[in-house]
């Protein structure tokens, strides 16, 4: 997965790219403690569901929202094999999904405008 915040380097750099070995249960664990406590912030609390899967789910999805990287580049990460899995993997509304469609729409229609008042 790409690393877009400086804080995971700086991590990295104090603990000489050493981390100690945690198994999935415990690191589990240890996310629905953290979960619970943010869930005090809020009013329905779903700290139960939350695990690594979760983040890498959710990245997956930001970094798709963020339209840097093409679904392929997506792909080659999450080692989704098939558009389709891929597709139902990542959390795109179809409202959200439409917007996106109409965004893409709209600017290449402003950038044939720009090119015909040239």
């Amino acid at each position: 997965m790409p690393i877009f915040d400086d804080r995971v380097y700086e991590l990295c750099d104090k603990y000489h790219y050493e981390f100690p070995d945690i198994d999935v249960q415990k690191m589990n664990l240890k996310i629905k403690v953290v979960g619970y406590e943010l869930s005090k912030t809020v009013p329905r609390a779903k700290y139960e569901l939350i695990c690594s899967h979760t983040a890498r789910r959710s990245g997956t999805t930001n970094l798709y929202k963020l339209g840097v990287l093409s679904d392929l580049e997506l792909r080659s990460i999450t080692g989704h094999e098939s558009q389709k899995n891929f597709e139902g993997y990542i959390r795109i509304g179809i409202s959200e999904q439409a917007q996106r469609v109409g965004d893409k729409i709209k600017a290449a229609r402003e950038a044939m405008k720009k090119q015909a008042d040239k």
